[in-house]
C-alpha cells in the first residue's frame, strides 16, 4: 500500500490517508508532488478545520486506524 493515497480532490481540498510514519511535512510534499495545483503555495494542510462529518483533522482511517490517519489539505 502507498504511504499516501489521494481518496477525494476538489477544486480547493483534497482529503488524504497516510501511514501514521510520516510528518505533515513528509504528506504535504508528497502530495505537492504528485497532485501540483498550479499555485504558488501549493497544498497546505488544514489544521483549523475539520471533515465534513465533524471528525478532527486528522483523524484514524476507519479501515486501518492502527497505521494510518485521513488528512484534509486546502490550497
Amino acid at each position: 500500500m502507498e504511504d499516501v493515497i489521494v481518496y477525494s480532490i476538489g477544486i480547493m481540498s483534497v482529503s488524504i490517508c497516510a501511514n501514521n510514519n510520516l510528518t505533515i511535512d513528509e504528506i504535504t510534499d508528497e502530495l505537492n508532488n504528485r497532485n501540483p495545483t498550479g499555485l504558488d503555495h501549493g497544498w497546505e494542510f488544514a489544521k483549523d478545520e475539520n471533515f465534513n462529518e465533524g471528525k478532527s483533522n486528522p483523524c484514524k482511517c476507519n479501515h486501518y486506524p492502527k497505521t494510518r490517519k485521513h488528512y484534509l489539505f486546502h490550497c
